[in-house]
């Protein structure tokens, strides 16, 4: 992903913030010279360096998924931003977001219990109260269970990008906020509250470095 230095995200904590409440993901990968890619959860275990999910076994793209290269998209909230809104001269409209790239291996897994283990985690990661990993050992989940694809990605590297108009003075980002947090869409005052976070500290303060996590470059 093309990131200028003012716009790469570099904290661990905020890169796991954008995975965990963004977390259903475009999963790519290629065969030959086809592109296959499915809209799919994803959820990420910082301590694993791994990303976890499964596909319908339907889908062509889990039939190639085995040790396969991958790219998984998460993508923050975004908003368009008005060149009116900077109070400047002889400028351009933009769009500013924040989103996630994610590149490692695939591995299946094939393992029944792992499998079960797995869907319980992902299960508890939206739903922590559901009472449906009690019915694991039931005939039902397990026949449910053959018509998926489990399997985790173990993360080589992770790119962040946080666009949120650091390459603009303090007050232009100012200006900016206030103009988001007017309008009427959620990712439009998300942004804003993003760039609350992120530029409107100190001008130096772009996106943050205090720590990478495993795997981010």
């Amino acid at each position: 992903m093309y990131i200028p230095k003012s716009f790469q995200l570099q904290d661990a904590r905020l890169i796991e913030t954008v995975l965990r409440e963004h977390s259903f993901a475009v999963l790519v990968t290629s065969v030959g010279e086809d592109i296959m890619a499915t809209h799919v959860p994803l959820v990420y275990d910082p301590a694993e360096a791994a990303l976890f999910g499964h596909l319908a076994r339907a889908n062509p793209q889990a039939k190639h998924l085995h040790e396969a290269q991958c790219l998984a998209v998460f993508q923050g909230p975004h908003a368009y931003v008005s060149p009116a809104w900077y109070g400047l001269a002889e400028q351009v409209p933009t769009w500013n977001y924040v989103a996630v790239h994610v590149y490692g291996r695939a591995r299946v897994i094939e393992d029944e219990e792992t499998v079960a283990d797995l869907l319980q985690r992902l299960v508890f990661a939206y739903d922590p109260q559901s009472p449906l990993p009690a019915d694991r050992d039931r005939a039902y989940y397990r026949n449910l269970m053959r018509g998926i694809v489990a399997f985790r990605i173990d993360i080589a590297r992770i790119e962040a990008a946080a666009k949120l108009s650091q390459n603009k003075p303090l007050e232009v980002r100012a200006r900016v906020v206030q103009a988001l947090e007017s309008q009427d869409d959620a990712d439009s005052r998300a942004v804003a509250a993003w760039m609350r976070r992120l530029s409107l500290t100190h001008p130096g303060d772009h996106a943050g470095n205090e720590s990478k996590p495993k795997g981010a470059s």
